[in-house]
């Protein structure tokens, strides 16, 4: 299932009063560690010597894997009630159950209280850091995994939440590495494995997958459903989406796509597909290629498999199936034998555009979004020292088999800004009024910059606001609120804000593994030049004041937006 945050202001622009202000440079504002800096727990894998662990999953370890977790919550309650070292296993698990199901007040005033009790308990100190990374208070989640794993250094899963923080933080390698060592010793425990085979090869993704498919009984509907999809996209040709052409670069002019005379702006590609052009929204909110229902009949693409695409707003999932494209040109680039992702029914604000072309396509190459110069650049990533050398760039549409490596900070990169990513999520942590740091996604497929009431309560007042008619991929956003002033200081640079928009985001990220704050959208970010290196999970951002446009080829002076 695809996640995608493509948002459209559908008012009169005088009754969303969205910032405008300038972006001013400043001095660093949250200084990240380097991803090669990340901490590390007290016992390094490779010294450990700890017995296996072969106890087959119980009752509510199945419901955690059916993400079941208000049934799952329930079992390991009442399996929490046996005082033993089982017992304080299953307790975690209800703290695992309740962050999964987004009732992380519950978690908290649990695991806080278990700590305290029991300072000593691996199990509780566990729990903890994993409330705090859910919070996305990374020192205390850290000191917390540190101190669990120091009390013991068998409990697999302190190793499993080094994992997740790693990967959280570019360190695929280093998290492969828990992963594989959690695995070993606990090889029945499903949430593990399920962590463990997401960083394996290609094969060996396969292999696991078919055999689950093939012995496990308890699957749901839902879950065979996607296990076949994914059987299916690691069954096709390791080849998928090659580049096939001789050029690695290439620039790209954006072009300006517009429905009719009272129609927004937007800023698009234009993309051929089995070479017919179509008009693509580049956005890095969204995964992967996705065409209308219109521009797909219109190229009479076959459906391969039913799929489901989920985003902004309050009506649900988008229902939507797979087809494959013998070619996708993209400027100077041609990539052969591609999946996209096509709408059933076409959400509102896909009227002007013919899809969106997720920035994380692009992530076999230095990406630059050059705004104010109207241009998409593609160039190879810096190589790494010591790596092997790439089978050759493609267009990441559907699952790949890229190296697992921790990432590297090139030296011409050293003044970027490090980032954190789940799945295409670009996070960067933005303080609010210098008050409090919270995560935001760079998400250039929204017209506005959005806000959780949570986060703009702690920093500004806010006040309901009329109905703004936004809308997103699952429909009509409901219950929004209108902030006062909020500087947000972001790698370098702030942006004085005032009327962001703010609603409830545990709707669109309740469940997440970490809390997020808020959407950077296309008002912040097209006024500057952005560079993604999606292997490193950097980014960097270029302000210049003299370069600022608001037109773009093919758009009208008259038409142009403010």
């Amino acid at each position: 299932m695809a996640c995608m945050c493509l948002i459209r202001v559908l008012t009169p622009a005088s009754s969303v009063l969205l910032a405008t202000a300038c972006l001013l440079s400043t001095p660093s504002i949250h200084a990240q560690s380097a991803p090669s800096s990340a901490p590390q727990p007290a016992t390094k894998p490779a010294s450990l010597s700890c017995s296996i662990r072969n106890t087959p999953p119980s009752p509510a370890d199945i419901a955690f894997s059916h993400s079941k977790y208000d049934e799952a919550a329930g079992l390991y309650r009442k399996d929490a009630e046996t005082p033993s070292p089982e017992g304080d296993r299953a307790h975690n698990g209800l703290i695992r159950s309740l962050l999964k199901d987004g009732k992380v007040s519950d978690a908290n005033a649990d695991a806080t209280a278990w700590a305290v009790k029991s300072p000593q308990s691996s199990w509780a100190m566990a729990s903890l850091s994993e409330v705090q990374f859910r919070q996305a208070s990374m020192d205390k989640a850290v000191a917390s995994m540190q101190a669990a794993g120091s009390l013991d250094h068998c409990n697999m899963q302190v190793h499993a939440d080094f994992a997740a923080f790693s990967k959280l933080t570019g360190m695929k390698a280093t998290a492969k590495l828990h992963l594989d060592l959690a695995h070993t010793y606990e090889p029945q425990n499903l949430a593990i494995r399920e962590a463990w085979v997401e960083l394996q090869p290609r094969s060996v993704r396969l292999a696991e997958l078919t055999h689950t498919l093939d012995q496990d009984k308890s699957l749901t509907a839902n879950q065979r459903k996607w296990m076949e999809l994914d059987k299916k996209i690691l069954s096709e040709p390791a080849q998928l989406c090659r580049l096939g052409s001789a050029v690695t670069s290439t620039t790209i002019p954006f072009h300006g796509i517009k429905d009719g005379p009272t129609g927004k702006v937007e800023w698009g590609l234009i993309v051929a597909f089995n070479g017919k052009e179509r008009r693509m929204e580049i956005d890095t909110g969204a995964s992967g290629l996705t065409l209308s229902h219109a521009a797909a009949t219109a190229m009479h693409l076959t459906p391969e498999i039913d799929s489901s695409s989920y985003g902004m707003g309050d009506e649900g999932s988008q229902k939507s199936f797979l087809a494959k494209v013998d070619s996708i040109k993209i400027g100077g680039l041609q990539f052969e034998n591609c999946y996209v992702e096509v709408f059933k029914s076409d959400p509102a604000g896909f009227e002007e555009i013919d899809g969106l072309i997720g920035s994380d396509v692009f992530d076999d190459f230095l990406l630059t979004l050059d705004f104010p110069g109207q241009q998409v650049k593609l160039d190879p990533l810096p190589p790494i020292p010591g790596a092997p050398s790439s089978a050759g760039m493609a267009l990441t549409t559907q699952s790949s088999d890229m190296p697992v490596q921790d990432a590297y900070i090139d030296p011409s990169m050293k003044t970027w800004s490090a980032i954190e990513r789940i799945g295409h999520e670009l996070i960067l942590p933005v303080r609010l009024n210098g008050k409090s740091t919270k995560l935001f996604i760079l998400d250039t497929g929204a017209d506005a910059t959005f806000i959780s009431t949570t986060a703009a309560r702690e920093v500004t007042k806010i006040g309901r606001s009329p109905d703004l008619g936004i809308y997103g991929i699952s429909g009509q956003l409901k219950d929004t609120y209108l902030t006062g002033d909020i500087k947000l200081d972001f790698a370098g640079l702030r942006y004085p804000a005032h009327d962001l928009v703010a609603f409830d985001t545990a709707k669109l990220f309740g469940r997440d593994e970490i809390e997020i704050s808020g959407l950077l959208g296309a008002g912040i970010l097209r006024q500057l030049t952005m560079r993604i290196d999606y292997r490193d999970d950097l980014v960097n951002f270029t302000y210049d004041p003299t370069r600022l446009t608001h037109c773009m080829p093919g758009v009208y002076r008259e038409d142009c937006y403010e």
